[in-house]
């Protein structure tokens, strides 16, 4: 394949034609990159023989100065499915290999089967994955087997809310999602503007930051609150308990 143009982005034409994917191949695909190149035991010196000087390695960096570094998005990714399974929070998807692929697990997964999941865990995916699938008319709900979805039917029979679990919420993730989970869920839309939020923490402690003004200016009313007072300009869900309105919050 001397001079062969070589992407390290998934042809996800290509992917999808396949009825499974290990979890390997799924958690490189859902940071937009392809399995085939990025998981090659022998990618440097593979493709420094027959890629034309550097070409691969601009990709890379293209990418890690979009999001960050390649390799630990791809460690990143792979290790949360890993704990997944783990947590026997994949049981039903996953099915056994009946062969060995070096460098992967014997879990495999249906495409689609794994899409709805991710979608009902509220994880998002890279924009190139996103953009794929709208195009396929995928559109993106929750199932009715969704925790997520079962959360937002219960609080939505609540006038008022916990201010934490209200900027949850509004973002279509879980009440109970831990700052934890939060930190490690990352965006990758954040190709469409530099100043775009990194992780799925930063996107809720933007919304807090944003009542918390919206407070101070007297648009939103803060109910109950106990602990610290909140700060000029920080919130603060250990130190600061508040409650919010429902409706006046999602206005």
């Amino acid at each position: 394949m001397k001079n062969e143009a070589v992407s390290i982005y998934a042809d996800y034409d290509y992917w999808f034609s396949k009825d499974f994917w290990t979890l390997e191949e799924w958690g490189v695909l859902t940071i937009g990159l392809d399995p085939d190149v990025v998981l090659d035991p022998d990618l440097p010196e593979h493709y420094e023989k027959n890629v034309p000087d550097g070409e691969i390695l601009y990709q890379f960096w293209r990418y890690s100065e979009e999001f960050w570094d390649w390799r630990e998005a791809v460690f990143d990714s792979t290790r949360r499915f890993y704990d997944f399974c783990c947590a026997s929070e994949m049981d039903g998807l996953l099915q056994k290999a009946d062969f060995e692929k070096e460098g992967h697990s014997r879990a495999l997964v249906r495409p689609m089967e794994i899409i709805q999941w991710c979608v009902d865990e509220s994880r998002g995916f890279h924009y190139r994955l996103t953009e794929y699938l709208e195009k396929q008319g995928f559109d993106f709900r929750f199932s009715e087997n969704s925790k997520i979805l079962s959360e937002i039917k219960t609080f939505s029979k609540q006038d008022i809310w916990p201010m934490p679990a209200a900027a949850r919420l509004i973002l279509g993730i879980s009440p109970e999602a831990g700052n934890r989970w939060l930190q490690h869920s990352r965006n990758y839309y954040r190709h469409l503007d530099a100043n775009y939020t990194l992780t799925k923490r930063d996107e809720v402690y933007y919304v807090l930051e944003t009542a918390l003004q919206s407070w101070k200016t007297g648009k939103l009313p803060f109910f109950n609150v106990y602990g610290d007072d909140p700060e000029e300009n920080y919130y603060s869900e250990e130190e600061c308990g508040v409650e919010v309105e429902a409706s006046v919050f999602i206005d």
